[in-house]
């Protein structure tokens, strides 16, 4: 048999195939490489490549957009012009011309060639690019004409729809925006996450206002039964966050929760954003509703959750010291009742390890009862699996910490770590270890694994790790070996353990050295948050002594304004503390309500946009009350 002739044919049959595939290539290649000149900037070289791309393959539009997109960066655009009128006459080419004209500022031509385009075609994908063509180059009017002409002539769809929604609001016309919005949302369930994207991008508090009276019109005219309804009240209540119109969103969300048959959730979600947002009160109002109503589904998780509302607003009002009155006490208290009722209603509770959590640690950290939180411990045990074993370890740490055994404390943290690896558990471990080396003295050991911590910007420890590396930064810039640490170190340790005197002697090592303490103005808080009827004049005076020498010059001194002025407004206003002072002493404690008036328009006059200006502006107004 002969092959010659068969393997003859069978080599022009493979150069035949590479020829095409070989060209195809090489114009990618030269794509490529063009594409890239146009991004680095090389217009002209850039140009150069695709006008020939353009020339060889005249059909295909990519090469005469990228070549006239070259030219309009190089403002040539009479050469931009002329290519495009040179090239076929399809839809496409107009629509691109007519852009061409518009971005040169000939803006009635290129309205011209458009019109005659919309006017001569009948395909709704051309109507569509001329449209948003038109968008993209903010004829808005233009391109809402031809949107409506699309929905007019052909099939209306969420699409279309979207688009003329999006260039309502883009034009200004707001009203009409959020029309289209609720028209789509009405008729697609799925809409409600596009609509909220393209208003929170928008972000405008007039956008949103509109929105909120338009949504209140539109569900008056909706059966409650409409399936979209709830889509539509969640869609109101969100905008009332975005407002900051937390009142009024929590009226809606328990409204569309009481008239529905079934649990829609509305309020639950929104008592997070509620807390979140620091309307403590609120959100307890939210959680509550399920608890009275007995919702079988939520009333033990929300007994739960309004536990954490407590400890979160306790907490907040105790750091940043906003209550004159032992309302922070009142609040840990009900969290622990809360608590410790579905203890004892509920022992079958799905998260009954996570209340012991919280029983504990409010045991150790507030209460100082470290027997409850090892009682709570033995119960923990008796739950198996591999979270639970995380947290027996991690309250083994909290305990051993609590009896100043650092390195059992490191360990037992260090295995609850391993148990979780990642999550608000391990986070809350790694600040605890790093708490440990703090005491120890091993600040080096302390900073690693806070630096692990700050990294996580969303943790909740994020700003107490932030706080505690500073205290550690601080401490060994000025003493290397830690010698000035190591007093409030120690202190911080004894406060922790409820051994406030022990606190506050070794923080009085701090205040009263040769060289001053960088640390002195840390110190001072802290001994500030543990104020009784026992320290608080020692409190003040240290308080006036410190803001006369360092005034302005401590890091602190919004901070410490304000706890001089809290201290003076307890003494005078309320029975919470009542100190005997000397009368002959300079530094002693305001008799008058005009004098506290004076400390605190002494934090407005150093700080009119501060933290606490909001707050002083408000207790001034309320003693200017009391006087009158």
């Amino acid at each position: 048999m002969n092959l010659r002739p068969f393997t003859t044919y069978l080599i022009i049959g493979f150069v035949a195939l590479s020829i095409p595939l070989s060209a195809a290539a090489q114009t990618g290649n030269a794509y490529s490489k063009a594409e890239q000149l146009l991004n680095q900037q090389e217009y002209q070289q850039a140009y150069k490549i695709f006008y020939r791309l353009h020339q060889e393959k005249p059909s295909v539009y990519t090469y005469l957009q990228k070549a006239t997109e070259c030219l309009i960066q190089l403002k040539d655009y009479e050469k931009a012009i002329t290519i495009t009128q040179e090239a076929n006459e399809s839809p496409r080419v107009l629509i691109r011309l007519g852009e061409i004209y518009h971005i040169s500022g000939d803006r009635k031509q290129a309205f011209a060639i458009w019109n005659e385009l919309q006017q001569q075609t009948d395909r709704q994908q051309t109507l569509l690019r001329l449209a948003n063509t038109m968008s993209d180059r903010q004829e808005h009017q233009k391109a809402i004409a031809v949107y409506q002409k699309i929905r007019r002539e052909f099939s209306a769809s969420s699409s279309i729809s979207a688009q003329l929604a999006d260039t309502y609001l883009q034009a200004g016309e707001y009203s009409k925006a959020i029309n289209e919005y609720l028209q789509l949302v009405k008729s697609n369930n799925r809409s409600v996450s596009y609509v909220q994207r393209q208003l929170l991008r928008f972000r405008d508090n007039q956008v949103y206002d509109v929105a909120i009276l338009e949504i209140s019109d539109f569900l008056d005219d909706l059966s409650p039964a409409h399936p979209q309804s709830i889509n539509l009240q969640q869609l109101e209540v969100w905008l009332l966050m975005e407002r900051k119109l937390y009142q009024r969103a929590l009226v809606t969300a328990q409204n569309v929760e009481s008239q529905s048959d079934q649990t829609t959730y509305i309020l639950y979600n929104l008592a997070d954003r509620l807390l979140a947002a620091n309307e403590f009160t609120l959100a307890e109002r939210a959680y509550s509703y399920y608890i009275e109503n007995n919702n079988s589904s939520l009333k033990y998780q929300c007994m739960e959750e309004l536990a954490s509302v407590y400890r979160r607003w306790a907490s907040y009002l105790e750091n940043y010291n906003l209550s004159l009155s032992p309302k922070k006490d009142e609040l840990y208290q009900k969290a622990r009742e809360k608590l410790l009722q579905i203890r004892q209603q509920n022992p079958n509770y799905r998260q009954l390890n996570e209340v012991l959590i919280a029983l504990s640690e409010m045991a150790l950290d507030v209460f100082h009862q470290p027997k409850e939180a090892s009682k709570y411990l033995k119960e923990l045990r008796k739950q198996s699996s591999k979270k639970v074993q995380a947290q027996i370890y991690f309250i083994k740490g909290r305990l051993h910490l609590y009896n100043n055994e650092h390195t059992r404390a490191r360990i037992a943290f260090t295995q609850s770590t391993k148990e979780t690896e990642t999550g608000a558990l391990a986070e809350k471990s790694r600040y605890y270890t790093a708490l440990a080396d703090f005491y120890s003295g091993d600040y080096e050991f302390a900073k690693i694994q806070l630096n692990a911590l700050e990294r996580q910007h969303t943790s909740y420890f994020a700003n107490d790790a932030v706080q505690l590396r500073m205290w550690i930064q601080d401490g060994l810039q000025a003493d290397s070996t830690g010698q000035q640490l190591a007093p409030l170190a120690k202190a911080v340790e004894y406060f922790s353990q409820g051994k406030d005197q022990l606190g506050k002697n070794k923080l009085q090592e701090v205040f009263h050295t040769e060289t001053p303490n960088p640390l002195a103005d840390n110190a001072l808080l802290i001994w500030s948050k543990h104020k009784n009827g026992n320290n608080v004049t020692a409190i003040y005076k240290e308080l006036t002594s410190y803001l006369k020498q360092r005034g302005a010059a401590s890091p602190l001194h919004e901070r410490l304004l304000w706890e001089k002025a809290r201290i003076a407004d307890q003494f005078v206003n309320t029975e919470s503390i009542s100190p005997e002072v000397p009368k002959n002493d300079s530094s002693q404690l305001p008799q008058s309500v005009d004098a506290v008036i004076n400390i605190y328009e002494d934090i407005i006059l150093n700080y009119p946009d501060g933290f606490y200006a909001s707050f002083v502006r408000q207790r001034i107004n309320e003693l200017q009350n009391i006087q009158t």
